[in-house]
């Protein structure tokens, strides 16, 4: 009964990775061609980057600073203001 219920759980845990994998996948090739310009909400600002929150395609991704951005990095962290960004999606 065990290697039975080992083996069922085992294919649970895969066809949840292949699900995160096909999504992910998906996502992709949804944008691969497109250049859109969207509205995104900064939702941490962080030493490497920053992550942001997509509310109109429920995505969230981090992006990574450019060497000139980091030399701003202190701004970022101590101005609250700064909610939205910019984000064109290439």
């Amino acid at each position: 009964m065990t290697r039975i219920c080992d083996k069922m759980n085992m294919r649970h845990r895969m066809a949840r990775f292949a699900s995160r994998a096909s999504s992910d996948y998906h996502t992709y090739l949804f944008f691969k061609d497109r250049k859109l310009k969207e509205q995104a909400i900064i939702t941490v600002v962080g030493q490497e980057g920053y992550t942001v929150m997509l509310p109109k395609y429920d995505l969230e991704s981090t992006i990574k600073f450019s060497p000139e951005d980091r030399t701003h990095n202190d701004e970022l962290n101590r101005n609250e203001s700064i909610l939205q960004v910019t984000v064109y999606i290439i």
